[in-house]
């Protein structure tokens, strides 16, 4: 009879141990809960310019070169920071991107890739038409302004290879 007590009696104990443990395990989650809700929300926007940041970019441009019917790309990659040294203080990055991106159409991408250069990629343009005139305004001394047109079979790394790379404008095949 004392070894059933004494099993029940350890039971017991450990049942203690498993609530105890168990109520540790909650607050740490109401803790970890807190401190998601304070951090701050993480999206795929850049803050400060409206623009794609890279990783979300990339995985945007990922996505349109998986696709079966993969669409006609164009990209360049344009630095900033040459029309930022003309403009005066009230032209700043956030107002060169709002700039950009008013020439661009709903369908093309817009990605922060440093400071001030910025991935530009022209979703389906007509093959006689290299970018759209507004873009070439928005664009017009910016350096370098190499657009790449996507070939059927590129691959990711390949296609950004080909945009970021030094040389003049290049078929990624």
């Amino acid at each position: 009879m004392d070894l059933l007590v004494a099993e029940a009696e350890t039971d017991r104990q450990l049942a203690t141990v498993d609530r105890v443990e168990s109520a540790m395990d909650r607050l740490a989650a109401v803790q970890d809960r807190v401190s998601t809700l304070a951090a701050p929300l993480v999206t795929g926007i850049d803050p400060e310019t409206g623009a794609l940041t890279a990783g979300e970019g990339l995985w945007v441009l990922a996505q349109l070169l998986a696709l079966p019917d993969v669409p006609e790309l164009e990209a360049a990659l344009v630095d900033l920071a040459p029309l930022l040294a003309r403009g005066s203080g009230s032209h700043g990055l956030s107002a060169a991107t709002d700039d950009l991106r008013g020439s661009l159409t709903h369908r093309d991408l817009l990605v922060r890739w440093t400071a001030t250069q910025f991935l530009v990629v022209l979703v389906a343009r007509p093959p006689e038409e290299e970018f759209p005139a507004p873009a070439a305004q928005a664009l017009a001394g910016l350096q370098p302004l190499q657009f790449v047109r996507h070939g059927p079979g590129a691959s990711l790394e390949a296609y950004l290879d080909a945009v970021v790379g030094p040389g003049p404008s290049t078929d990624a095949r």
